[in-house]
C-alpha cells in the first residue's frame, strides 16, 4: 500500500485546518508544536505518534519499543483507572503531561492556556501527533487508536490532536535547524 508520504513543507493555520476538515475532524481541536517541541517529538516519538498519560499526568508506556505503535489500539483495552492498575512509570519528570502541554500553541502560534489537568475529568489523556506530510499513515494509525479508545467503555479519555508540521510562524533560525527556509 502506498501511504503518500511527502517531503515536509512549512504549513500555516489555514492549510492545517483545511486538512483537518477534509479528514472529518473539524469538531476536534488541534494544536501545533513550538520548534523545541518539534525537535523533541521527532527525536522521541515520530509522526504519526502517540503519548498516553494517566489522570495525574504521568506518562504510561505502552510498549518496550515505542517507535512501533501498531498495538496501541489493543493496549487501550487494558487501561483501567483503579488502584490495582499497575503501570511502571518512567522516573524522568520530563515525561509529565504538563511539560508536554507547555510546548503546544494554537494554529497561529500563540501560547494556549491549558490547565495542568489537576482536576481532570478523564481517566486518561491521549496526545495524537499527526503531520500532513506522512499522508495515509495518519488515517491508518489514528483510526486503530481511536477504535481502541472507543472499545474501552470502562475508562474515559481526553484526546489532544497535535499537528507536527513545520510552522510558518517559526522564525528563520528555527526553520533552518530543520533544513528549511521561507
Amino acid at each position: 500500500m502506498h501511504y503518500q508520504i511527502k517531503d515536509p513543507k512549512v504549513e500555516n493555520a489555514e492549510s492545517i485546518q483545511k486538512f483537518f476538515d477534509k479528514k472529518d475532524l473539524s469538531d476536534k481541536k488541534t494544536f501545533v508544536l513550538t520548534p523545541e517541541g518539534y525537535k523533541q517529538t521527532i527525536r522521541k516519538i515520530g509522526f504519526p505518534g502517540i503519548q498516553i498519560f494517566d489522570h495525574k499526568g504521568k506518562y504510561i508506556s505502552y510498549s518496550d519499543d515505542e517507535s512501533c505503535t501498531g498495538n496501541v489500539g489493543e493496549f487501550f483495552g487494558t487501561l483501567q483507572k483503579s488502584p490495582e492498575f499497575n503501570v511502571s512509570f518512567p522516573d524522568s519528570d520530563t515525561l509529565r503531561l504538563n511539560h508536554v502541554l507547555k510546548e503546544l500553541r494554537n494554529l497561529d502560534g500563540e501560547a494556549v492556556v491549558i490547565d495542568e489537568f489537576d482536576e481532570m475529568q478523564s481517566d486518561f489523556v491521549v496526545i495524537i501527533y499527526w503531520a500532513k506530510f506522512v499522508g495515509r499513515l495518519n488515517s491508518r494509525d489514528s483510526k486503530s487508536w481511536l477504535e481502541g479508545i472507543d472499545k474501552n467503555t470502562d475508562s474515559t479519555f481526553e484526546t489532544i490532536w497535535v499537528n507536527s508540521d513545520l510552522q510558518d510562524w517559526w522564525d528563520e533560525a528555527d526553520l533552518k535547524q530543520f533544513g528549511f527556509s521561507q
